[in-house]
């Protein structure tokens, strides 16, 4: 079944499931997969990929986790593990957009929230003298409103204790050779094409 045919809209659909956190966990990420997939996960005997990240979800309490969803707070982790070298240049984070220094920016660069949003939460920026950062910042001020404790919709326990968001600009990595266009922005259309290969 594709629920998302039926509910169009995300935000609707996200109403719906905070009116359902009442029920346990377990019940809830059976009943989200059975409607996604169409069948019961078996945790009996798992054969499927998305049965065992589903279990994963349930049962899985690494104490990183926390610190490890957050997109700057990361680092600190890779860094201690001696692979420091491996981020992307952090041009900055930041707790509002009413703090960025836009002129300090480079022409080219992705902001993103640093807490995630289900990818819906980018901006790249090829050309920062062409790009709206009016309404790159409306944006961010709507990722960076502070967060009441509630559950995960995606009953995912280590995004439960988040308690701010806050928006890290990063280096952005592009591809010189690929003629295939990949976009975030919501607006635009995308080819995917090049990840078939």
């Amino acid at each position: 079944m594709n629920y998302k045919k039926i509910i169009k809209k995300r935000g609707t659909r996200f109403k719906i499931l905070k009116k359902l956190t009442w029920i346990p966990d377990c019940l809830m990420v059976r009943l989200q997969y059975r409607i996604k997939m169409g069948f019961w996960q078996n945790f009996k005997k798992l054969k499927r990929f998305t049965e065992k990240l589903q279990l994963n979800k349930l049962k899985y309490r690494e104490p990183v986790m926390p610190h490890c969803i957050d997109k700057y707070d990361v680092r600190d982790y890779i860094e201690k593990k001696g692979l420091g070298e491996l981020p992307v240049e952090c041009y900055g984070v930041y707790e509002s957009a009413d703090e960025i220094n836009w002129t300090s920016l480079p022409d080219k660069f992705v902001a993103k929230k640093t807490t995630g949003g289900g990818g819906l939460n980018v901006d790249i920026v090829r050309d920062k003298a062409s790009h709206d950062l009016a309404r790159l910042k409306q944006r961010m001020l709507a990722w960076t409103k502070p967060r009441r404790h509630k559950p995960s919709t995606g009953r995912e326990w280590a995004y439960m204790g988040i308690e701010k968001n806050r928006v890290i600009i990063e280096e952005l990595l592009e591809d010189p050779t690929s003629h295939d266009s990949f976009d975030f922005d919501l607006g635009k259309q995308f080819d995917i094409s090049s990840f078939r290969k």
